[in-house]
Formats: structure tokens, sequence, C-alpha cells
């Protein structure tokens, strides 16, 4: 069992963004990004944790290099400089659309991941959907976060950082996993966009195939046409890229 204590909270449950980005990104898709957040959280806390000094909302410098360890470390640093409830995770190649923050978790105990996102490669604007508990679409109240974060940082800096332990608190229960938090999903009314540049933390898979256990792609989608709540793939990307 987890050791953590849930607090009590009232009825007006503050709501914050943390925003991490290892500055590896090309200006157009950085940019878009960032004003699609800005476009949508509805005056809610913004809290950016970046590798060079960056001009949104709060913003923490860490002056590390790129890898797993440091994206923990500025998950945990967005974490505890924010002062809301409940926290949404938000990176820095993701767009997300505004019905995203409509969700408040139900459990204050309970990891929270939004399952209404389609991955874009952008080379050519191929889009994907299949149901995964997603890092970039947490959601979670900020107590519970900040400790699975402290034992993560400390666990890694022990013994490395395995796949084996997962990126998403509360999705597996591997012996390697970090604890015992448990995860539920929900679906906002649009989905998100993850876009697949060439240059993301991990790799990205376009076929089923590239599942070793096909549990891992339930729903799969494929789509170069219109998305819900963006419109055609085909007309946006391009003045995405472009900066328009």
């Amino acid at each position: 069992m987890n050791s953590f204590h849930v607090k009590h909270y009232s009825s007006e449950i503050s709501k914050s963004i943390v925003y991490y980005t290892d500055n590896r990104l090309s200006p157009a898709i950085f940019t878009a990004c960032q004003e699609q957040i800005r476009q949508s959280v509805n005056g809610y806390e913004l809290v950016s944790v970046s590798l060079a000094p960056l001009e949104f909302g709060r913003n923490l410098v860490l002056e590390k290099e790129r890898g797993y360890l440091t994206l923990f470390e500025q998950i945990l640093a967005g974490l505890e400089a924010s002062t809301a409830d409940v926290i949404f995770l938000n990176e820095h190649d993701c767009l997300y659309h505004k019905s995203h923050y409509d969700f408040t978790p139900p459990d204050p105990a309970k990891i929270y991941y939004n399952q209404n996102v389609y991955q874009v490669r952008t080379s050519d604007g191929h889009a994907v959907y299949y149901e995964a508990k997603r890092l970039s679409q947490l959601c979670a109240y900020r107590d519970v976060l900040i400790e699975h974060y402290h034992k993560r940082v400390e666990l890694v800096k022990q013994i490395g950082f395995s796949r084996k332990q997962g990126f998403e608190p509360g999705s597996h229960h591997r012996a390697e996993r970090v604890d015992d938090l448990q995860s539920e999903y929900w679906r906002s009314e649009f989905p998100n966009l993850d876009l697949k540049h060439g240059q993301n933390l991990t790799a990205a898979r376009w076929h089923p195939s590239e599942f070793r256990d096909q549990r891992n792609c339930q729903g799969w989608l494929e789509s170069d046409g219109t998305i819900p709540g963006w419109g055609t793939i085909q007309e946006f990307l391009p003045n995405l890229l472009k900066g328009v």
C-alpha cells in the first residue's frame, strides 16, 4: 500500500499546468504548442521547467543535460513550484485541446490519463490513435505526484533508469514499479495531438506489428484526413510548421 496521506480538498479546486521541455524543438512547433496552451488554460497557474531560459509562465531553469533523470527532476521541480491542487503535465510537443483542461480527478489518490489523443507525424501528417496511458496526458493531485516523483528521482539516482520501471505512474504492476499507485483514464471531448517530429525522447510506433504485446495498441485507428476539434490535418499542419 502507498504511504501517502490524501488531504481533504475544498469545493474550490485549483489547477495548474506543469510544462517541461528540453529546448530541442523546431521554433514553429515550440511556439505553436505554447500558444495553444496559452489559449486553452482559462487562467490556470502555469509553471514551465526548461534547460534554457524560456518566456512561458513562471519559468524554472535546470542546468542539466537532457535525459531520463533530468526529465523526472524537471517534473518534480515544477510540482514543487506549483501552488495548485490539481496538476496537468504538459509536454512541449503536444497540442492540447481546450477540453483537456475541463477534467477534475474524481479520486485524489489516483493518477488519471487522457486517452483521447492522436499521435501525428509531422513529416507527412499521418495520424494514429490507440489506447494508452501517456505521461504527456497525465492529470492528478499535486501532493500524490510530489511523493511519487521524489521516490522516482531517488530510485533513478541509485540504480539508473530502466524501461521496466515505466514512465507513467500507476500504469503497471511489474516488480520494477516505483510505487503502488493506481491509475484510471478519461477522455476529453476532443482529442489532443502528440506531434512526432524525429527528436522525441521516446520513439513512436506507426503500425500494430511494432508492438510486442498487441494488448498495448487496442482501438487502433489511422487517419490522413480530419481529426475532430482540429479539422483537416493537411490544412492545419503545414501552416503550423511554417509558424502561421
